[in-house]
């Protein structure tokens, strides 16, 4: 696993019967880590503020951030249920789940934050769930997806829509690319 990073599930029931999953990331900061990490130009800008959100109010050496969800990419892969049962439920029941992970992992050491990330907005009530649950919603740029025109047979077609700027950008990082290789791994080699 990646350095700091530990990971939890968590199976969701309706009575006896499993009706979704949770895939959850708790992730540890350091000032030590932040500091190796940032450039001296971000670090001069954002050190103090990030030492500040870090070591919190306990003055302490870091934190720990319990994500629904994965912290390295975006879209909705924390909570899987099934679609017969109502949203609103699975997140009722998800907060509750994340404030029993959250108890448990601070006997040993704190929860600082926790977050549900990358859920889509729906009409039904899952957002009042979780301001309940004391939640609040924030502000995230969108994916980065492209809606594909009917017009566009073949990759030359999509690159001749762009303007030439981001065409010629394309084409330069699919020229870099071009040594990368695609291949399936076996269960042996992701084991290793």
């Amino acid at each position: 696993s990646l350095e700091g990073m530990s990971f939890r599930y968590a199976v969701l029931y309706q009575g006896s019967r499993p009706v979704g999953v949770m895939y959850l990331q708790i992730v540890s900061l350091s000032l030590k880590g932040l500091r190796k990490n940032l450039s001296s130009s971000v670090s001069k800008r954002v050190g103090s503020w990030a030492e500040r959100l870090v070591t919190g109010r306990r003055g302490g050496e870091g934190m720990r951030i319990l994500t629904c969800g994965n912290v390295l990419v975006s879209g909705e892969h924390g909570i899987c249920y099934r679609p017969s049962v109502d949203r609103e439920d699975i997140f009722k029941a998800a907060v509750k789940v994340m404030k029993d992970i959250q108890r448990k992992e601070s006997q040993e050491e704190p929860i600082s934050l926790m977050l549900i990330k990358d859920f889509s907005a729906s009409p039904s009530g899952q957002e009042q769930e979780l301001r309940r649950g004391g939640y609040h919603s924030l502000f995230a740029e969108p994916l980065m997806s492209v809606a594909l025109d009917s017009s566009w047979h073949e990759f030359n077609d999509y690159l001749q829509a762009m303007s030439t700027k981001y065409r010629k950008r394309a084409r330069v990082a699919r020229k870099k690319g071009q040594q990368l290789v695609r291949r399936e791994l076996g269960v042996e080699e992701i084991v290793e």
